[in-house]
């Protein structure tokens, strides 16, 4: 992982940790592990609505005007909530086409980390609204769900700070 920013960095961290202490507990345990691989999707979920929210906050502050940063910052807070690429491309264009266009170019819509994102999203709304019957991903699912999603992370940090 080759994030910059410590904030950033340090999420991710922890979300890393998480999965390895996981893949521990559920070795033997598969029902455990689907139970576990539910809450560490929720979890990258929220890290990730937190970056982008901090990243974008960030990129704010270099307008070097605290009321237009406030404004952003509060816009944000109240409209970015379960995201996916659309909704990620949708604010980068609010910002600059430049970084929209830098964005989508980078991931496809059927990249594995939008695949990953969009993923995570899919099957959090699943649990959320159908039930433990859903419960299908694996902690290797997000494992690998969580690398596309850190992909994702480190291009908005590249294209806002």
């Amino acid at each position: 992982m080759t994030m910059k920013d410590p904030f950033i960095f340090t999420k991710c961290s922890e979300i890393e940790t998480l999965i390895s202490e996981v893949k521990l507990w559920a070795k033997d345990n598969p029902k455990l592990g689907a139970h576990l691989a539910t809450y560490i999707d929720v979890m990258i979920l929220g890290m990730l609505e937190e970056c982008v929210e901090y990243l974008i906050k960030e990129r704010a502050k270099r307008s070097g005007d605290v009321e237009v940063s406030n404004y952003i910052s509060k816009h944000i807070e109240n409209r970015f909530r379960n995201p996916n690429f659309g909704l990620i491309c949708r604010i980068l264009g609010q910002f600059s086409d430049t970084y929209r266009e830098e964005f989508e170019r980078t991931f496809k819509k059927d990249s594995p980390e939008v695949v990953a994102m969009d993923g995570l999203l899919q099957n959090k709304t699943n649990v959320a609204h159908y039930g433990l019957a859903t419960l299908k991903l694996s902690v290797n699912d997000v494992e690998l769900y969580f690398k596309g999603v850190v992909n994702i992370l480190g291009k908005l940090e590249e294209l806002l700070i």
